[in-house]
């Protein structure tokens, strides 16, 4: 699924407003599951979720190059933590 983020085949020039706000919640929704009594898979599911929606918002054109990037960037500083993503 993170795959799909990464691959630059289906273009946006602007990422919807709803792609904009997950792509900026992958890191506070993370942290926050893991300060709540390190609930790892309630922080692992919220992540998947929230990928698996960015990748259907870029298979429909709906999240930019730029953005997709930044998610790629905020999910691999997530699996520093996981080790379990890339």
């Amino acid at each position: 699924m993170v795959e799909k983020l990464s691959g630059n085949k289906t273009v946006a020039q602007k990422s919807g407003t709803r792609a904009k706000e997950l792509v900026a919640k992958l890191t506070v929704d993370f942290e926050k599951n893991m300060n709540n009594d390190l609930h790892v898979k309630d922080a692992f599911d919220e992540l998947v979720n929230t990928v698996s929606k960015l990748a259907t918002f870029k298979e429909k054109h709906e999240l930019s190059v730029e953005d997709s990037n930044e998610a790629i960037a905020k999910l691999k500083a997530i699996d520093e933590v996981l080790r379990v993503i890339f």
